[in-house]
């Protein structure tokens, strides 16, 4: 399965909230690596750290089926706080908001 930069983070970022992932424990070095990676850029480079976030993919294999079950999990609850956050925000925002949550909306589809 692959992924968008930013949608890895999204998704990292929620299983992080989640106890005794097996996705992210399987996912940690590689998560930990970028992570800091996108850390440093958005320090120093942010045409850098914009281009890795959204012009890169991360390939995390075949998922299993406990994996793919964490995976839809964690992007339902992102796309619910995605609803959320739009509700909220001004146009901008609002539409930057959206198109995240459709993105993901059709990703969780695809699991």
């Amino acid at each position: 399965m692959k992924l968008d930069v930013w949608e890895y983070v999204r998704l990292m970022v929620a299983l992080e909230e989640r106890a005794n992932s097996q996705l992210l424990a399987r996912e940690q070095d590689s998560w930990s690596e970028l992570d800091q990676e996108l850390t440093r850029l958005a320090d120093s480079d942010h045409t850098a750290y914009s281009d890795l976030m959204l012009n890169s993919t991360v390939d995390l294999g075949e998922l299993s089926a406990s994996e793919r079950q964490e995976a839809r999990a964690a992007l339902t609850a992102v796309i619910e706080a995605l609803k959320n956050d739009e509700k909220h925000a001004d146009e901008e925002l609002k539409a930057a908001l959206t198109v995240e949550r459709k993105s993901l909306a059709k990703r969780l589809k695809g699991l």
